[in-house]
């Protein structure tokens, strides 16, 4: 799980009223991330533009790893066309 600091925790109340000058600290790389917390529990988190597509790159990367590595270790062989569809792939 993730640590925040007292600065990246904030209710949705907060959050709402103060969106604006929370995205700009996001924006300016003030702070790394928002945790939004509703009833005193973690709800959502907002994060930059650019750590989020990071993290969608590591995913897909992450899934294509695994996919070659169950294919290597079970021995079981899926076809190149199987593989272009199943990641939105194509040629």
């Amino acid at each position: 799980m993730a640590n925040y600091t007292t600065e990246e925790l904030v209710s949705s109340s907060v959050i709402s009223k103060n969106f604006w000058a929370y995205l700009s600290k996001i924006s300016n790389n003030e702070i790394d991330k928002i945790g939004i917390l509703k009833n005193n529990k973690l709800d959502a988190v907002i994060i930059p533009v650019e750590t989020y597509e990071y993290f969608q790159d590591l995913f897909e990367h992450m899934e294509i790893y695994n996919s070659i590595k169950n294919r290597l270790d079970d021995n079981n062989l899926v076809d190149w066309k199987s593989m272009l569809k199943k990641f939105w792939l194509s040629i």
